[in-house]
């Protein structure tokens, strides 16, 4: 189960993830929807979640680039030890790396939602922030999952990274049933957390 993948394995993996986090995605939706609707708590959530969501983007979309052929090049040029004290070497600086705009996020978030979100009255202000807050970490996890994913898909393992994604839709599912009632968005903002 956890073994390399041919190229017809991963591409069924793939594919298969694909469809089931859609799938857990439109019912992620659709929870969402019973319970908040449109409503500006929901808003409240939406601008909390634009900057870090902005960044797991630029995270998952561009790190593998990056890393895959030069950890694939140290491994031909110097076996497996050398691709290893890479994959270390990237952990430690972009772990550091992400680690650090998160907390920026965490310290700047009423200059950030001040700015985003001009037209908030003070107890939106409050909310998002608080929200920004909690949604600031996902940049720190998300960088390590990509980390960690680009790895193994560059050693030819695709089934865990494939369905590690589907956690965050679980997880939030989960949050809103069983937490929106006493915490309202935070719920969502937990879910997001945990689940990533």
């Amino acid at each position: 189960m956890f073994s390399k993948q041919s190229v017809s394995q991963a591409s069924t993996i793939l594919i298969l993830a694909a469809l089931l986090s859609r799938t857990l995605g439109f019912v992620r939706e659709i929870v969402i929807a019973h319970f908040f609707g449109a409503s500006p708590a929901y808003d409240v959530f939406l601008v909390s979640l634009t900057f870090p969501s902005m960044l797991v983007g630029i995270f998952l979309y561009t790190l593998p680039s990056v890393f895959i052929p030069i950890y694939l090049k140290e491994k031909i040029s110097r076996g497996d030890d050398g691709a290893w004290t890479y994959f270390l070497n990237f952990l430690n600086t972009f772990g550091s790396i992400s680690f650090l705009v998160s907390m920026l996020l965490f310290f700047f978030a009423p200059v950030i939602i001040r700015n985003y979100a001009p037209s908030f009255n003070s107890l939106q202000f409050a909310h998002a922030i608080r929200l920004l807050r909690v949604l600031s970490a996902i940049v720190f996890f998300a960088g390590l999952y990509t980390i960690f994913k680009s790895v193994l898909n560059a050693n030819k393992h695709f089934l865990l990274p494939a369905i590690a994604p589907l956690f965050l839709n679980v997880m939030t599912i989960i949050s809103v049933i069983f937490l929106t009632n006493s915490m309202a968005a935070l719920a969502l903002a937990l879910g997001w957390l945990i689940g990533y």
